[in-house]
């Protein structure tokens, strides 16, 4: 079964909106995008499941994966790539952290203009899961609420979004849906199980 691609938008707060930093390198000055496009430990809903991402979720990703940095994930705004080496991820206690060079274009000048007014300040990242089998995320009911932990995910791009609104995704849902296709359920979840079926999207 192909992967699920995921995609997770968020309002940062104050003190961890995206900014532009610059320094120089020789004669040349060079303007990074700085900024936490995820962050640990806030649960967030989707629907009626609650999502947290865990600490430690982006570790092996970010020595790993390939991540593109987008323009509100259009491929063709691309500010940077880690395999270049124009952008740059760790991760902290805060969550993921994100440090890109910004080429010549117009896409970065523009990005530039907006971040400095204050216009874009939120960000997003796309993710999917690794093997199933591996049980990388878990679902168990919590104070009454289904809660899906993620522990560990393959990242695919990151970066600045206009509209940072944690969207609740028909594919997100089918993929809690799936979930509980393959592992057997506690009792009370077979309500929810129904209600994700009626989504009806394919796979």
């Amino acid at each position: 079964m192909a992967a699920i691609i995921e995609r997770r938008f968020l309002e940062a707060g104050v003190g961890r909106r995206f900014r532009i930093e610059q320094r120089q390198d020789g004669e040349s000055t060079v303007r990074s995008l700085v900024g936490y496009p995820a962050v640990y430990e806030s649960p967030t809903m989707i629907g009626r499941v609650r999502e947290i991402i865990k600490r430690g979720a982006f570790t092996d990703a970010v020595k790993s994966d390939d991540i593109r940095v987008l323009v509100n994930h259009d491929a063709s705004l691309i500010l940077g790539r880690s395999s270049s080496g124009t952008a740059r991820f760790t991760t902290d206690d805060v969550g993921l952290r994100l440090e890109c060079d910004l080429p010549e274009t117009q896409a970065a000048r523009d990005l530039i203009v907006s971040v400095e007014r204050g216009d874009i300040t939120g960000g997003s990242f796309g993710f999917r899961m690794w093997d199933p089998a591996d049980e990388h995320e878990t679902f168990e009911v919590k104070d009454g609420v289904m809660t899906r932990e993620l522990h560990k995910v393959h990242l695919l791009d990151a970066g600045p979004v206009t509209f940072p609104a944690y969207q609740a995704t028909e594919i997100a849902l089918r993929s809690m849906s799936q979930w509980l296709d393959e592992h057997p359920m506690p009792n009370g979840l077979d309500l929810l199980k129904r209600e994700l079926d009626l989504l009806d999207v394919e796979l």
